[in-house]
């Protein structure tokens, strides 16, 4: 997918500020402008998969209103300590931070399924297939 015209235009993120909060840099008071320049630097693919392997990547996953999830958790439910992380409740379709809830790993572990089963699309000469498998977990 070519995203390059869509980030020289795209405004930026409704909370610009928890970009840089997470970074421990301070916002400068031309953030609004500064960002659309940095967003049209060339970027090489290992740059790219580094930025999307990166331990930090949760910070830009986004709820069902594209606002930043990773802020919006930690203001409703605090900082999560070593042993703890933020868990969705697998019946709610909604992303949205009223259905995380703060839990230890240990507990955590005791809700994941014994299976998972998730289906895809794949595309073969014009015909298009959805192929469904199930993993399991333990």
């Amino acid at each position: 997918m070519d995203l390059t015209s869509r980030t020289r235009t795209e405004p930026p993120p409704h909370d610009l500020e928890e970009l840089y909060l997470p970074a421990g840099v301070e916002m400068p008071e031309n953030a609004a402008e500064h960002f659309p320049q940095t967003r049209s630097r060339a970027e090489d693919i290992w740059a790219i998969l580094l930025n999307t392997t990166s331990a930090d990547a949760y910070k830009t996953i986004f709820d069902d209103h594209g606002k930043m999830l990773a802020p919006q958790l930690r203001r409703k439910l605090g900082e999560v300590g070593r042993d703890e992380l933020y868990f969705r409740d697998k019946e709610t379709v909604a992303n949205t931070v009223d259905h995380y809830e703060k839990l230890t790993i240990a507990a955590a572990i005791g809700r994941v399924p014994s299976e998972i089963v998730y289906s895809f699309a794949t595309e073969v000469r014009c015909v298009q297939q959805i192929i469904e498998q199930t993993v399991s977990v333990s």
